[in-house]
């Protein structure tokens, strides 16, 4: 069964317009005023405006995780960004199986597929059957609940530093007690809104990993890691910045040591683009040559015997390597 109300067109009681204002661009609910909307609860802490918005509530759960949600889920034909706390009141009977205790919102930023963020922390009164959850400026489609018992790791700390020097970002987190988790997910954002993923990291038990973004963004540079369970669900760490005011033109290979079948010479300074490269054993043997092409420039290294190798490029840049 799928209820819906046009919000646009809702009426209000007179003793709602302190908390509503209602006219012909659609509804604006003012900051810190706690409304309730087909008991889907709205408590934002900045001036929001619902136009040409429909708010449907569907009694069908559906499928989240390895779980599934509870029998109360909302949807706006028009994703919402959204600061403050939003939930609803739902009821014994709407829980579909899942464990009252351990609800928790989950909302995703599109009215249709699959990508569903389980969020940790939110506000619940198993008592008045009520479920809440503080957003910051979040795009929310859909909401509803399910139970979740978060986090397969305990994130113990997670930084973000400058380094070489100041030209890339090093991240580094702490972890324990890590089960049933498949990786790290590294993303960033130069807003601290839309994240890209830029890497992966394999969990495999250790304490402490790292991850370096070596081609980070001119400005603000926002990151979080993605925690990736085992049965497709997901957390987020918390978001760190750093800040790049100048990218200073460099050239640089990676890997080193190399392992695999390539190294890749990346730059930023435009003026070596063209420049023809040259690679050499240690005694001076040219095993082949290049040219910088572009901001990553990739050499085979297959045959290569085990050992050290000099990469030249011309302008007098020159880079030592092992190959293992």
């Amino acid at each position: 069964m799928k209820k819906t109300i046009s919000i646009l067109f809702l009426s209000l009681p007179y003793a709602l317009q302190a908390q509503f204002v209602v006219g012909t661009q659609g509804m604006t609910i003012k900051a810190y005023a706690t409304v309730s909307i087909d008991s889907l609860i709205l408590s934002p802490s900045s001036d929001i405006t619902l136009s040409n918005n429909q708010l449907t509530r569907s009694s069908t759960n559906l499928p989240i995780g390895s779980g599934n949600s509870i029998n109360r889920v909302y949807t706006f034909t028009s994703p919402i960004t959204y600061s403050g706390n939003m939930g609803f009141r739902y009821s014994d009977a709407e829980l579909a199986g899942n464990t009252e205790s351990n609800l928790e919102i989950a909302y995703a930023a599109a009215t249709t597929g699959s990508v569903w963020i389980t969020t940790t922390g939110s506000m619940l009164n198993t008592t008045g059957n009520t479920i809440l959850q503080n957003f910051n400026n979040t795009t929310v489609a859909r909401i509803t609940a399910r139970s979740y018992n978060p986090l397969s790791v305990s994130l113990l700390g997670f930084v973000a530093e400058k380094v070489e020097p100041q030209l890339a970002s090093l991240l580094s987190w702490e972890v324990a007690n890590e089960k049933n988790l498949n990786s790290y997910e590294i993303e960033r954002s130069a807003d601290g809104k839309s994240f890209e993923n830029i890497g992966s990291v394999k969990a495999i038990g250790a304490a402490h990993y790292q991850y370096k973004d070596s081609q980070p963004l001119r400005g603000t540079n926002y990151y979080r890691l993605q925690i990736l369970n085992g049965d497709g669900s997901h957390e987020y760490s918390v978001i760190r910045m750093l800040h790049f005011d100048k990218m200073e033109a460099i050239t640089s290979v990676f890997p080193n040591p190399i392992q695999e079948e390539t190294v890749t010479v990346h730059t930023t300074d435009e003026h070596v683009i063209g420049s023809k490269g040259y690679v050499t054993d240690v005694a001076g043997k040219l095993i082949t040559t290049f040219v910088i092409k572009g901001m990553n420039t990739v050499i085979l290294t297959t045959g290569w015997a085990p050992g050290m190798y000099f990469i030249r490029i011309e302008k007098g840049v020159t880079f030592k390597v092992q190959k293992r």
